[in-house]
């Protein structure tokens, strides 16, 4: 694959994160608009993960049976989740918005499933894979930055929507262009890459290794935390913390903010095992979100925003350190498949998990549910590495 290709595939991460994460930044004025509960909003977040997590998985069936014009179905699924998100401020129920939102999650899954895994499929050394995911931290937190700048300019929110659309819409435009085969031999060469990560792995028969078990389910509740935290966080913050609109969409962008250094600060860092990074990023989680809780809403606005950037660093490499560290710990490929599906039931659960808690008791405690899944997460992940070196201490003998 071309360099020019490669880049091109990056930046469609980018693309697909600004029109996945507008929405969180207007719930609350959607809310006021169709009056109805903020919390009803966890459908639509469900609703949305579960058409990204089909659609990335049926791209791989379709195109094991036939061959498919990948450059084709990222550059329209980007276009066309632009283009719907252009339109978003001017729809006139809540119905119509969650059909806007699916079909939006439903073209993010196409864009990350395809770039993802011809960027790894192509680039063995591991740094594509956290400069793509840096990429998606960019749009992330270009999203509620854009939200929040215009909001604070006295833009609309229909306004708002024809902006940022127009220019994820540019962004689908650069991607078309740098992807788009140069000459008919390199068109066949694309058409014909194969998506291993969404093959249908052969039976073996063999049990999954218990470590991997126990791996799966950290990274289940990794993305649970994470999803919860971009789905929820401004809604939250202005509603306990007082924030305005503004404020609490430019404080979810010093999230995203703090995950793209950190991502980025390890394209380049040199380790020798993921599992003291890991652990050590975990528990920088907890640290911030008890410090984040502990200080309350009294806190500063830039306090609020300089902590929520630490819990972003904290959360940056996790996602593709599991993935790192299973590529180390276990030969076989599809038990990778295995655990990037297990981050997507993640992600499909993660909102509606929140949701349904703040039915039992209320988004103001939306802190100390963070804690919580950042307590299970960390317990998790010491028994899936304590299993790991258990496994290697049997492997030896």
């Amino acid at each position: 694959m071309t360099a020019r290709r490669k880049i091109g595939l990056v930046i469609s991460l980018a693309g697909f994160a600004i029109s996945v994460n507008t929405l969180p930044s207007l719930v609350t004025w959607f809310s006021a608009k169709f009056a109805i509960g903020s919390e009803w909003f966890g459908a639509i977040f469900l609703l949305q993960a579960a058409a990204f997590t089909f659609f990335s998985m049926a791209i791989g069936r379709l195109h094991k049976t036939k061959k498919m014009p990948l450059n084709g179905i990222v550059t329209a699924s980007l276009l066309i989740s632009a283009i719907f998100l252009v339109f978003i401020g001017y729809n006139t129920s809540f119905i119509i918005l969650t059909l806007m939102m699916i079909i939006i999650g439903g073209c993010g899954g196409l864009v990350e499933s395809i770039g993802t895994t011809l960027l790894a499929d192509s680039d063995k050394n591991g740094r594509m894979l956290y400069l793509s995911q840096f990429f998606y931290g960019v749009g992330a937190f270009s999203a509620p930055l854009f939200v929040g700048a215009l909001l604070k300019g006295g833009l609309q929110v229909p306004q708002i929507g024809v902006t940022i659309g127009s220019f994820a819409v540019g962004v689908g435009l650069l991607v078309f262009f740098l992807i788009i085969p140069s000459s008919k031999s390199e068109k066949v060469i694309q058409e014909s890459v194969v998506l291993p990560v969404q093959e249908v792995p052969v039976a073996t028969g063999s049990k999954l290794p218990a470590s991997f078990i126990w791996l799966s389910l950290t990274m289940m509740s990794y993305v649970v935390l994470e999803s919860s935290i971009a789905n929820w966080l401004p809604v939250f913050l202005e509603k306990s913390y007082k924030l305005s609109t503004a404020d609490a969409s430019l404080t979810l962008t010093c999230y995203w903010i703090g995950l793209c250094i950190s991502r980025l600060f390890f394209m380049f860092f040199k380790k020798k095992s993921t599992r003291g990074p890991l652990a050590l990023h975990v528990a920088f989680m907890l640290a911030s979100l008890l410090l984040l809780v502990t200080l309350g809403p009294a806190l500063p606005t830039v306090v609020t925003m300089l902590i929520m950037g630490l819990v972003g660093y904290a959360c940056g490499p996790v996602w593709p350190l599991l993935i790192e560290n299973c590529s180390a710990n276990h030969t076989d490929a599809h038990l990778i498949m295995y655990l990037v599906g297990a981050g997507s039931v993640g992600a499909l659960t993660g909102p509606v998990l929140t949701s349904f808690l703040f039915t039992l008791t209320d988004i103001n405690y939306m802190g100390y549910i963070l804690i919580a899944y950042c307590v299970v997460l960390t317990m998790l992940l010491l028994k899936a590495l304590s299993m790991e070196k258990t496994e290697e201490v049997l492997e030896s003998y």
